[in-house]
Order: C-alpha cells, then structure tokens, then sequence
C-alpha cells in the first residue's frame, strides 16, 4: 500500500484528506436532511397544539421507566377495553375480561414519579394523544381529577431537538480548528444533529405505520 496522496505527488498521505473527506460529505448529507427534519419538528409542534383524541385504559402493572432521557419517570402498563377484541364476557360468570395479551389491547405510558405514585392496579386513566403523530401528549385520572402534563414537556423537547440540524448551515459547523484550506473536524459535533434526524427517522416510521399507539 502506497503512502502517497494521489491527488498531490509527492506529499505522503496521512489519512487526514480522506478523513476530511469523509466529514464533509456527512455534513451534506445532514443539510439535505435538515430541512425536512425542522419541517416535521414545526408540524409536531402543530400537531400538539390541534385538540388531541382521548382514550380510557386500564392499569395493570407499573415500574420505573428504564429511559435515561427520563430517570425519575414511571412506565405504566395499561390495557385498552373499548378497542376491537380486548374484551370478552365469561358466559358462566358473565364477567368481562380484559386480555392484555392481545396485540393492541395493551401498552405503556410514561408519567411522572409524583403522578406515578398515585396509580394503582385496576385504576382507570384517560390518555389525551396528539391527532397526527399519535404522541401521547396528556395523561389524567379521572378518579381525582389529577392530570400529568410530564409527556407535554417531552414533545416540547422533541420539537426543540428536530431544529438541532439547521445548526449545520453555519459555516464552521463541525470545525474544531485548522486553516482555512485544510480545516479540521470533529466528529463529535456532528452527532447531535445526527442523532435529530435519527429521532424524527423513528418517529415519521412509527407515525405512518401506526405503531406509535402502545
């Protein structure tokens, strides 16, 4: 293997231009992606404003939510009784029951630890979800009135994070130094506005394919 730069005779070839190389077309790609992310980030922003769908669940199981983005959270499993499919009646007891274990009779909302601590099995809550993007955005007990706005907060978050990549139109986005002809980068600024994209990546997929309802 050579050590020559093959653009340039004569200079040795280091690893540094491909490197350079290699950064610059990451930052195109970013900016071709940005505009479309901060687009879906203002439409998330619509989408928590417009009046949200409510629906009632069924407590079952609670824990701490696992989510480092949310460490003092509480993941709430609940099961959904006015869905197709969820209940059936006993024709012995004429008890209903509702299955879990069914696919979409069942999921998750995230709360917080306050509100988390009030929940207990069996309890009913009503869940407010945004219109679109189908985020829940609103979790209430009806039994006290209580209403968690801690998933508001959340999508306020997401909204923020989506306007992350417009950053790279800056002209020493990712530049950690260097002249100008032969600037040096780092990869470390560029992953925020990678990790945006990837984030709104998921959420336009589960958005269209309907699975962002737990």
């Amino acid at each position: 293997m050579t050590t020559r730069d093959p653009r340039h005779r004569g200079r040795r070839y280091d690893g540094a231009l491909g490197r350079r190389e290699l950064t610059r077309w990451i930052i195109r790609g970013i900016r071709v992606l940005a505009v479309p992310t901060a687009a879906l980030s203002l439409l998330l922003a619509v989408d928590i404003a417009l009046p949200g769908t409510a629906e009632t669940g069924i407590t079952y199981r609670r824990a701490l939510a696992p989510n480092w983005l949310a460490p003092d959270g509480v993941e709430i499993s609940v099961g959904w009784p006015d869905r197709p499919n969820c209940l059936d009646e006993r024709p012995d007891t004429g008890r209903r029951l509702l299955f879990t274990t069914r696919p979409g009779c069942a999921g998750s909302v995230a709360v917080s630890l306050d509100f988390g601590r009030r929940v207990t099995g069996n309890d009913t809550l009503r869940v407010v979800r945004t219109p679109m993007f189908g985020r829940v955005r609103a979790v209430q007990r009806p039994a006290d009135g209580r209403r968690d706005r801690r998933p508001l907060w959340g999508l306020g978050a997401y909204v923020v994070v989506g306007l992350v990549p417009l950053l790279s139109f800056g002209r020493g986005f990712g530049v950690l130094g260097g002249p100008r002809e032969a600037p040096r980068y780092h990869f470390a600024y560029l992953l925020p506005a990678l990790a945006a994209e990837a984030l709104y990546a998921w959420l336009l997929a589960q958005a269209v394919g309907g699975s962002a309802l737990p």
